[in-house]
């Protein structure tokens, strides 16, 4: 099995993920959150950038690891160890909901972040 196609898979929507966040952070966050007092417009865009940043990052590894690693067993740990980071970051989002950071959980990331640990996961292990 190919493993780079899984970590270009996952890169790619990683990267894209990303790159949203950072060029439109406001915008994301009123999709998100509704709308958002305006002290806290600019506090809550610069969290999204940084955590825009984060994501970016993790598609980058993805792309630039799919790339330079020829040893299956090398692209299966990075494969892996992708699949987790997504289940930790899935997990982060729930435990803000459940500890009332948050009001509701939403959908996309919900869906997103799971099919991305999934995919990594068969890339890993199949």
């Amino acid at each position: 099995m190919n493993h780079a196609i899984f970590m270009q898979i996952v890169g790619v929507v990683l990267l894209l993920l990303g790159m949203v966040k950072m060029a439109k952070p406001v915008e994301f966050n009123k999709n998100i959150f509704g709308e958002i007092p305006e002290a806290e417009v600019a506090k809550l865009a610069s969290m999204r950038m940084i955590l825009g940043g984060v994501v970016t990052g993790i598609g980058l590894i993805n792309l630039i690891c799919s790339v330079m690693i020829d040893d299956a067993e090398s692209a299966k740990a990075v494969m892996a160890s992708t699949g987790v980071a997504m289940l930790v970051f899935w997990g982060s989002i729930i435990g803000a909901n459940l500890r009332g950071f948050i009001d509701h959980i939403p959908k996309p990331p919900m869906v997103l972040l799971p099919v991305l640990s999934i995919i990594s996961f068969i890339g890993a292990f199949a």
